[in-house]
Formats: C-alpha cells, sequence, structure tokens
C-alpha cells in the first residue's frame, strides 16, 4: 500500500489520515475523492 499511497499523495489527493495499521493487522488509509465522499481503502 506504501507506493500507491505515495502516488496519490504526489497527484494531490486530500486524505484525511495516513496509513494505519489496524489491531487486526489491516492496512487502511482513507481519503476525499474529487466530489468530497470519503473513500477507505484497506489490505
Amino acid at each position: 500500500m506504501g507506493r500507491t499511497f505515495e502516488l496519490l499523495k504526489d497527484a494531490g489527493v486530500v486524505f484525511v489520515h495516513d496509513v494505519a495499521a489496524q489491531p487486526w493487522c489491516q492496512l487502511t488509509v482513507r481519503f476525499l475523492d474529487p466530489d468530497g465522499p470519503m473513500i477507505e481503502v484497506g489490505e
């Protein structure tokens, strides 16, 4: 997820928070789409 995060960040995507490790060992990140709704991606 690190490379994808960096690509999105370099493209100017607005993030709600950086990549976070959840207690169950899943990595998640939340960001805003251009229209405003929040998107969460987890791996």
